[in-house]
């Protein structure tokens, strides 16, 4: 087999490998402008990707009729406040960690990276009872706390690996310039592990914008349910209204899209420096 066979072969491999991931995306995509009596009926691939009379009524639907943007509204609070705590006590405890020595520093850090092998779904019945004893249930702090401790593990794993790679000869030359703790930590440090912080970011935003069950324990008032809880709203007993389910989806999506592509260049050189220290 020459070269240009080869080639060929390789992307054929290639596109049809590409087809297969985009076509479930452009399907759900194109369902959103039929009614869903249209998709019910569709046989055919090709069929599935051509509406016969697109209309925009899905997502007027969606938005203003089942008041979707509240759900949207709600997920949006709830990932910016728990991501946020997780970010900021995350790069705190590895800034202590990575520059300072102190008594069982290497067992705490073990600790707190032995929480991130625990299957989740396994501890959700303790974290239930303590969030009901509290009186946090129908409450946004019964979601937030629990998700901001549940992405700590992995800040703190993360951004620590950074802060090792910086040179301990610049925290000194800052200490020496009158810097104080605070000072180094948001103005020195911080800067220099971006990268990581914005790559804990996106998988932090998609862990909480995407959680189903937690919140369907924690909040039973449909107005403080997160998108995810919403989109049961188009399911019933006996029926689903599959347009309405697509378009959900896609309105829930694209925050996230949005963020990956503001992001995206922080992660890849956080994914490159990784690979680099390595």
């Amino acid at each position: 087999m020459n070269n240009k066979t080869k080639s060929m072969s390789l992307h054929t491999i290639l596109i049809a490998v590409a087809v297969t991931c985009i076509y479930p995306f452009a399907w759900i995509i194109a369902n959103t402008f039929k009614p869903n009596s249209e998709i019910l009926k569709n046989e055919n691939l090709l069929a599935t990707l051509i509406p016969n009379h697109p209309s925009w009524t899905n997502y007027y639907k969606v938005i203003v009729e089942f008041g979707f943007s509240r759900y949207v509204w709600n997920s949006f609070f709830y990932t910016v406040t728990s991501v946020s705590i997780a970010i900021v006590v995350g790069i705190s405890i590895s800034y202590v960690v990575a520059f300072y020595r102190f008594p069982l520093k290497n067992l705490i850090f073990g600790a707190i990276i032995v929480t991130m092998m625990i299957p989740m779904p396994g501890i959700f019945i303790p974290k239930y009872i303590v969030i009901a004893e509290l009186g946090l249930l129908n409450n946004r702090l019964g979601l937030i706390l629990p998700f901001a401790t549940v992405l700590i593990p992995l800040t703190v794993f993360i951004v620590k690996n950074f802060m090792d790679s910086i040179p301990k000869e610049m925290m000194e030359a800052a200490t020496v310039d009158g810097c104080n703790k605070w000072t180094k930590l948001w103005f020195i440090v911080v800067p220099l592990v971006r990268p990581a912080i914005a790559t804990v970011t996106i998988f932090h935003v998609r862990s909480i914008w995407n959680e189903w069950l937690l919140p369907s324990l924690v909040i039973t008032e449909k107005a403080l349910h997160p998108i995810q809880s919403g989109l049961m709203r188009f399911q019933g007993e006996h029926f689903i209204d599959y347009s309405l389910t697509m378009t959900g989806l896609v309105v829930a999506t694209i925050p996230l899209l949005v963020i990956f592509f503001i992001l995206q260049k922080h992660i890849i050189n956080g994914i490159t420096s990784g690979a680099l220290k390595g």
